[in-house]
């Protein structure tokens, strides 16, 4: 919200500023460099002068939240934390700090937004992340729901959203969006919630957590996930029983947790991942080789020729789009790339969230600025070297006219790349498997 861009579309949107500490957290002086019995060391630190108790800090080495319990003297703290820290010793590593931050505005708004009957999208757990598991629900989403009932004794209702990603750090990848049953929160809570907080924001992060389960798919890892949905996909030969198939999403899910270690079901588990990494290597689905396959020499031949002429169908709507894009296209995704690197390190997770995030929030500004590039460039040209003095009153018009034109066809032409990408991995297929029969 504080970038100018950004900002400015999601106040007109209508969004509700959300500030973490961990964003505006700030290079702390000095290195850590030991941790052991939840007492972190220092060397060259000042942690009485910048720490206070309930501080929170990051290290990347440490994935979880970590607390200041007490501030001992310039080089030693002691940590707040559930159980007993991973020693660390020779560490060497700079740490940042995360300022306390007033949310009582921002609860303020989302109440005043629920009294109104408004709908409020938040995701809970507080952090963008790509593992394939949820991680611990904030209290968040429980202060503004119990606290809105609290304050203006209005119903206030809950509904799961699953968000699926696969692939999500490219461009146009496929997301799943299950949602779950409506349900409304108890005004037994509430009552609690006054007399025992956390004991009120604890019940119903737990019932959250539940819902959530039943349209999050989760697993060990993200092969786990595809071979789970691979084997609904034969089990539902039919891909026009929508409504089926979407129910038993779910019930693969529930069903994998509780016969994930059953001898039959990692076997059925180990085919179905062969399967996928042989479509990985081809770059396809497995709804793509089924509806374009062709048994027999013969047809296998007709098949290959038809994924040529496809191809060179894309390729020529395609072109335009691909000498335009191209050059911002690989700048965000070296520049991505570094950002995810760095954000990589210490975690076991590969942070392609990170580039995502980064790719859109950046592709937003550079992408307009590229494209009026090219129109600058063109003017220049017309300008210059294509209109006489006497006929320059029409340039501007041809310019808006180019605009209103080929900005469509240059982002159509987006797609045709896309489309040309996939017939040529539908060709090599229809090739080997024509060697093969």
């Amino acid at each position: 919200m504080r970038r100018l861009l950004h900002g400015t579309l999601a106040k007109f949107q209508g969004c509700i500023p959300v500030e973490r500490p961990r964003d505006l957290a700030k290079l702390g002086k000095g290195q850590i460099i030991e941790i052991k019995d939840n007492i972190m060391k220092g060397k060259n630190t000042q942690f009485t002068q910048e720490i206070n108790k309930g501080t929170q800090i990051i290290l990347k080495i440490i994935q979880e939240q970590i607390r200041v319990q007490e501030v001992i003297n310039d080089i030693e703290l002691k940590l707040t934390y559930e159980g007993v820290l991973e020693s660390f010793e020779n560490i060497n590593e700079s740490f940042k700090i995360c300022p306390e931050i007033d949310q009582s505005r921002l609860f303020g708004y989302v109440w005043k937004a629920l009294s109104r009957k408004q709908c409020i999208g938040i995701f809970p757990e507080g952090v963008s992340h790509d593992s394939t598991d949820l991680f611990p629900l904030k209290a968040g989403v429980c202060i503004m729901a119990l606290g809105s009932m609290q304050k203006y004794r209005n119903k206030v209702y809950i509904v799961p959203c699953g968000l699926n990603y696969f692939k999500g750090h490219r461009f146009r990848s496929k997301v799943t969006i299950e949602y779950g049953q409506v349900f409304e929160v108890p005004y037994e809570l509430v009552e609690l919630y006054q007399t025992n907080k956390r004991e009120a924001i604890s019940t119903l992060i737990m019932e959250i957590e539940s819902r959530m389960r039943q349209v999050v798919y989760t697993a060990k890892n993200t092969s786990e996930i595809q071979a789970i949905l691979l084997a609904k996909r034969l089990y539902v030969q039919s891909y026009e029983q929508k409504d089926k198939s979407h129910l038993l999403s779910k019930q693969f899910m529930n069903g994998y947790r509780n016969i994930k270690s059953h001898p039959e079901f990692l076997q059925l588990m180990a085919q179905c991942k062969n399967y996928n990494q042989i479509m990985d290597s081809f770059s396809l689905t497995d709804e793509e080789t089924v509806k374009d396959f062709k048994k027999g020499y013969f047809l296998g031949i007709l098949g290959i020729l038809y994924s040529v002429f496809r191809i060179m169908i894309s390729l020529l709507f395609s072109f335009p789009g691909i000498i335009s894009n191209a050059p911002i296209g690989y700048f965000l995704r070296y520049k991505a790339e570094q950002a995810r690197a760095k954000e990589a390190q210490g975690w076991p997770s590969p942070c392609l969230d990170v580039v995502a995030s980064y790719k859109l929030s950046f592709g937003l500004i550079l992408v307009p600025v590229w494209f009026w590039i090219y129109y600058i460039f063109l003017y220049f040209i017309l300008k210059n070297y294509v209109f006489s003095e006497e006929d320059q009153q029409y340039l501007v018009y041809l310019i808006v006219g180019l605009f209103v034109f080929i900005y469509p066809f240059y982002s159509y032409s987006i797609f045709f790349n896309l489309i040309k990408i996939n017939y040529f991995n539908i060709l090599i297929f229809n090739f080997s498997c024509t060697q093969i029969f």
